[in-house]
């Protein structure tokens, strides 16, 4: 979220978010004491790393990150850790190239297809995602396809939508297969969705020049 609010301009909502998060953070101090902020750094965050490093079972079939991906495909921590950097930069690059090539734009409400890169390149920039935190893709594809209703379908519009409906589940089963392809399929998404002229993108040039002189 702050790199989108940064590129589009928007320092108020940058501030307070900001402020948001620093309240957030001081709030359970107030209440319950820093020992709240203590147990979390020193309790929880391990046990999320160990959970992320040395699931077996579901809960390692959950987790359709690179990081768990590459850990299914018989990777160590280390090469895990380097796969979903890969990743990680390669969406962050297609995410700012998207939002850089409409800076122009930016003064306009965020687009559909906007929403869509955003959820996509979110859902594969963490190693602790897991397959239910695919709902926001799935939303975002719902309203993307309301933008597309009057758009000639392609093989590579119908790509983006099979994987953004069914990535979720999708990734337990080739998960379990041990084929991991969900990273693949994210990735393959999102630089079709930023290369994808649509309806809604057109609208938003149109609504971004200047009215004829009557």
């Amino acid at each position: 979220i702050p790199p989108l609010l940064l590129l589009r301009g928007q320092w108020r909502a940058f501030a307070y978010a900001t402020l948001t998060v620093i309240a957030t953070a001081l709030l359970p101090i107030l209440l319950w004491g820093s020992e709240v902020w203590t147990a979390f750094f020193t309790a929880a965050l391990p046990l999320q790393q160990s959970v992320l490093h040395h699931a077996v079972g579901i809960g390692m079939l959950m987790i359709p990150s690179a990081f768990n991906s590459a850990r299914i495909a018989g990777l160590d921590t280390v090469g895990s850790y380097l796969v979903h950097a890969l990743f990680a930069v390669a969406a962050l690059t297609i995410f700012l190239r998207h939002f850089v090539r409409r800076r122009h734009l930016r003064s306009l409400p965020l687009s559909t297809t906007d929403i869509l890169v955003f959820t996509l390149a979110t859902a594969l920039m963490s190693p602790y995602v897991h397959n239910y935190d695919f709902s926001m893709i799935e939303a975002a594809i719902l309203l993307w396809c309301v933008s597309l209703r009057r758009h000639p379908a392609t093989p590579a519009l119908t790509f983006v939508i099979a994987t953004g409906w069914c990535v979720g589940l999708l990734s337990l089963f080739s998960n379990a297969l041990h084929v991991p392809i969900a990273p693949l399929c994210l990735i393959a998404a999102l630089y079709l969705v930023v290369g994808t002229n649509t309806d809604a993108e057109a609208g938003d040039a149109a609504r971004s020049r200047p009215p004829a002189p009557t």
